[in-house]
């Protein structure tokens, strides 16, 4: 069964929009970067969006080409994962 176009784009598309807590500096305030950087660092690096970060990487190398993913074999404590497929 295929699914309808709202469901497969749902599935499709992923936004990564972090809470830094506060608005975005103003596009001219390029003093302000460092500490937005740090903010959006801070946030992702949560372990369940690292997790959720982990997929998207996944789903990226998996759309560059065509590949049949295997096993995968992660390293949790330094986030690297291996995946072999052919």
């Amino acid at each position: 069964m295929v699914a309808p176009p709202g469901d497969r784009s749902r599935n499709r598309y992923v936004r990564i929009n972090p809470d830094i807590k506060h608005g975005p500096p103003a596009l001219d305030a390029k003093d302000d970067l460092n500490e937005l950087q740090n903010d959006v660092a801070r946030v992702l690096g949560t372990y369940s969006n690292r997790l959720k970060l982990e997929q998207v990487v996944f789903r990226l190398i998996a759309s560059t080409f065509y590949f049949e993913k295997g096993p995968v074999t992660r390293n949790r404590m330094e986030w690297t994962a291996t995946v072999t497929g052919g």
